[in-house]
């Protein structure tokens, strides 16, 4: 898009500032740490979710990852488990995520 169009009209369009939309698509390209870690975390979610039959929450899943080596605080893991689809429940996904 910035090819066909300059930036800065666009987001005088769009009511945004140039810096924000700057900022945004650095955070796109260049995902910061927590970032990945939080991904890694939910993947290492999801595999032990499924390794447990679906049945194991997130205390048991923490419990699991410590002994596989992965230490995370509990809050953290629960968080985790609310923005992913596990055992059927509702699931939203938090503005800030991503």
């Amino acid at each position: 898009m910035k090819t066909e169009h300059p930036i800065r009209p666009l987001c005088a369009a769009l009511e945004v500032s140039a810096s924000g939309y700057y900022d945004w698509h650095h955070r796109q390209t260049h995902p910061s740490r927590r970032t990945r870690e939080n991904a890694q975390l939910v993947q290492h979610i999801v595999q032990f979710h499924a390794a447990s039959r679906q049945t194991y929450g997130s205390p048991r899943i923490q419990a699991a990852l410590a002994r596989a080596g992965h230490v995370y605080g509990r809050h953290r893991i629960a968080w985790s488990t609310t923005i992913i689809p596990l055992s059927g429940d509702d699931y939203y996904l938090p503005v800030a995520w991503g």
